[in-house]
């Protein structure tokens, strides 16, 4: 670790190993202060439209409690209003109840728009005809 005193070069050996005691208690100390995320949870369409639902007609807080005693694991509030949020929209685009509710769509758009699709299908035509002696992926 950068800025740690070197115990090579301390004077006796009994100054090296309490160099390196030191340095060895000083990383473990800094390694075990990093923190790591918890598990992201997903959940299918159908639970993702259940949830909003509930959340439309009782509330977040009362969906939030619900789900998170009936799924056994603890669900967001931000999620459950987010997902709220989403079914609402969807809802009033559609003018109908759903059955499911789709994720998101994640990363920067496509840069062909709607001509992406169609170029997708031609490349992958295009590579499936081609001889595997030409083209190797």
């Amino acid at each position: 670790m950068a800025g740690l005193p070197d115990p090579a070069k301390a004077l006796s050996t009994t100054e090296a190993l309490l160099t390196q005691a030191a340095n060895d208690a000083v990383e473990e100390m800094v390694i075990g202060r990093k923190r790591k995320r918890g598990e992201y949870a997903s959940y299918c369409e159908e639970t993702r439209a259940k949830i909003a639902r509930y959340a439309i007609d009782n509330g977040v807080a009362k969906a939030l409690r619900h789900f998170t005693a009936n799924m056994g694991k603890k669900v967001s509030e931000t999620t459950v209003r987010s997902m709220r949020d989403q079914y609402v929209k969807r809802k009033k685009k559609l003018g109908e109840d759903m059955k499911s509710l789709s994720k998101s769509p994640r990363g920067a758009p496509t840069m062909l728009g709607e001509c992406d699709e169609a170029v997708q299908t031609y490349i992958k035509t295009f590579v499936s005809k081609v001889a595997l002696s030409t083209y190797q992926p």
